[in-house]
């Protein structure tokens, strides 16, 4: 396992005891926060190509080596496909993103990328299977249509979430039902981690995993 400190901003260095105990791990360091400051929160996909190819080129341990990666704030979460695409350069066998998150970051968004977007982006890659989201609670499930979610996604099979704990979702188009969701009286009804036990849907959650490799961010 390659332990990874990925400086986008100042978060790792407030945690200085933090930062010791990985550099006594023999962690690898990248600083890139100059360039990611261009894509903070979002960027135009010029900014973003310029960033990936920054930190492209700091990424120089064997890519066959499982990566361990820390990073800054939430304000970075489109990086994510970044480092997805950089596991699986030399990776020919599909994959499954596990995402635990408050928020479902599946907007869509066309003029570039941003935190909330990356889910879509990821989802672009030919070895990604699907996305299964853990744990959101916030109230981007409430009427997620007016917020700009991606909600083909669930009903493609490409995406799978599974709140901890909500309310049904309103929504106006029909989407069926997928692994983790069913569609009834104009609202997406979530399986929820609380409603199945958490032993339970550790189970489940297992038999949703169809491929060998995980990516977890």
């Amino acid at each position: 396992m390659r332990l990874t400190l990925l400086h986008v901003d100042d978060a790792l260095e407030s945690q200085p005891d933090f930062i010791r105990a990985c550099t006594n791990a023999d962690a690898e360091l990248i600083w890139v926060a100059e360039d990611a400051s261009a894509i903070r929160l979002w960027g135009k996909q010029q900014k973003l190509d310029d960033f990936r190819e920054a930190l492209v080129k700091q990424l120089t341990s064997d890519k066959a080596e499982p990566r361990l990666t820390f990073m800054g704030s939430g304000d970075f979460h489109h990086i994510t496909t970044f480092l997805v695409a950089f596991a699986l350069e030399n990776q020919s066998a599909p994959i499954t993103i596990i995402h635990f998150d408050n928020h479902p970051d599946w907007v869509k968004f066309e003029n570039g990328m941003h935190c909330g977007s990356w889910i879509s982006g990821a989802l672009k890659h030919p070895r990604v299977e699907k996305i299964i989201t853990l744990g959101v609670c916030s109230h981007d499930l409430r009427r997620p249509e007016r917020k700009g979610a991606n909600l083909t996604l669930l009903s493609q099979g490409r995406l799978e979430l599974y709140p901890y704990d909500h309310a049904p979702s309103r929504v106006k188009r029909d989407y069926g039902r997928g692994a983790s969701f069913e569609q009834k009286d104009g609202a997406l009804h979530w399986k929820t981690i609380r409603s199945l036990g958490e032993q339970n849907f550790t189970d489940y959650l297992l038999s949703r995993i169809k491929t060998k490799s995980v990516y977890e961010k």
